[in-house]
C-alpha cells in the first residue's frame, strides 16, 4: 500500500475559519488569526488585520523576541523600524495589515489581492494573496521581498523575488509509516 503524502501549503493561508499559517520563503513560519473589517472607501469591500501572530518553533521565537528588542529600542531612540531599516515606519509586530490593492493600481487580474507588509527576523517581506476557489482555504498567497530589501546589499532575503503562485507551487511529499500520525511543527 501506497503511504500518504501531504501537499505544502502557500507563504500564507487564510482559512475560513480566519486561523492563519504564514510560512516566509526562508523558513519561518507563524501562526495567528484574521479579524475581517469593512473597507471605509468601498463598500462590500474588506480588509484582514491579522493579530496575535506567533512564531513556531524555539530559534524562531528567540531570533522574534531579539527583533521585538530592535523594535523597543529604535522607538526609543525616535524611529519606528529595527535597527536594520532604520528609517523605515514599521507595523506592529504581533500584527498584519492586508489591504485591498489601491484603486490607481487595480486591473482585473488583481482586483482582489490583499497587500501588505510583514516583518520578521530576516526582514521585511511583501505579502500578496487573493481569493481561492478552495472550500478549505479563503486566501492564499506569496511573501517576497520588501522593495526596501532588494537594494540592501546586506538583505538576508533578497534572493527569494520570484513570487509563487498557489496553484504552481512546489509540491512537498511527505510519507508517514502506515497507522504514524503526523508530529505538530515546533
Amino acid at each position: 500500500m501506497a503511504a500518504p503524502t501531504e501537499k505544502t501549503l502557500p507563504d500564507i493561508t487564510i482559512f475560513p475559519n480566519l486561523n492563519v499559517i504564514i510560512r516566509t520563503p526562508a523558513g519561518r513560519e507563524y501562526r495567528g488569526e484574521a479579524i475581517e473589517h469593512n473597507s471605509r472607501d468601498i463598500a462590500g469591500e474588506h480588509w484582514y488585520q491579522v493579530v496575535k501572530l506567533n512564531p513556531v518553533g524555539k530559534d524562531n521565537q528567540r531570533e522574534n523576541a531579539v527583533l521585538r528588542q530592535e523594535f523597543q529600542a529604535a522607538q526609543r531612540h525616535g524611529n519606528g523600524g529595527p535597527l536594520i531599516f532604520p528609517n523605515v515606519q514599521a507595523p506592529s509586530r504581533s500584527s498584519l495589515n492586508l489591504n485591498r490593492i489601491p484603486l490607481a493600481k487595480r486591473h482585473p487580474r488583481n482586483a482582489d489581492t490583499l497587500i501588505g507588509e510583514f516583518w520578521d527576523a530576516d526582514g521585511l517581506w511583501t505579502v500578496l494573496t487573493s481569493p481561492t476557489k478552495s472550500e478549505r482555504v479563503l486566501y492564499a498567497g506569496s511573501l517576497l521581498p520588501a522593495q526596501v530589501e532588494i537594494g540592501n546589499p546586506d538583505s538576508k532575503i533578497s534572493q527569494y523575488r520570484q513570487p509563487t503562485k498557489p496553484g504552481e507551487m512546489p509540491i512537498e511529499e511527505v510519507e508517514f509509516l502506515e497507522g504514524a500520525k503526523p508530529q505538530p511543527a515546533g
